[in-house]
């Protein structure tokens, strides 16, 4: 079994504007969970058989026909208790974009023969039932109404998170 990630990279002014704000929440707060991981979208995280390999190039062609979103951004916002987490996770947020729900769905759909349903433990992480019903599915939680796009600053300790957001 693989582990696939589709992610997006930003443009170099946003790129600076999360490398800046992570640099910030880490002198402030420590070490944080996410505060290491380079600034991108991710469109899915999935588990798939080892056979996938051999076939790469029909996502990569999929991929290549939206080369070009458009990816704007709004403002800050934060995921409280995020599922993956528990914690608060405070990310940029990216605006309703049907170009991306409909990468993601296709590639999804295109995955489907390749999709693993290894390690798909319910009580792993603290889906709600719709997201737990996109991973059996799907393979991942966050698709359609439950997808909702963001470049990631961290997941903050409860302790912390009341600093910011009351």
């Amino acid at each position: 079994m693989l582990k696939l990630a589709i992610l997006i990279k930003p443009n170099f002014k946003i790129k600076n504007l999360c490398y800046s704000t992570k640099k910030k929440f880490k002198i402030k707060y420590g070490k944080q969970k996410y505060l290491d991981h380079f600034p991108h979208v991710t469109i899915l995280t999935i588990n798939v058989k080892n056979n996938f390999i051999n076939n790469i190039d029909e996502i990569v062609k999929e991929i290549k026909i939206y080369k070009k979103i458009p990816i704007n951004f709004s403002s800050f916002n934060y995921f409280p208790q995020d599922p993956i987490t528990g914690l608060n996770t405070i990310y940029l947020k990216v605006n309703k974009n049907k170009k991306l729900k409909l990468l993601q769905n296709n590639i999804l759909k295109l995955l489907n023969k390749y999709k693993s349903n290894n390690n798909l433990d319910k009580n792993k992480f603290n889906f709600n039932s719709t997201q737990f019903k996109n991973l059996i599915k799907f393979g991942y939680p966050f698709v359609n109404k439950e997808f909702h796009p963001h470049l990631t600053i961290c997941s903050l300790e409860n302790k912390y998170f009341k600093d910011i957001f009351i």
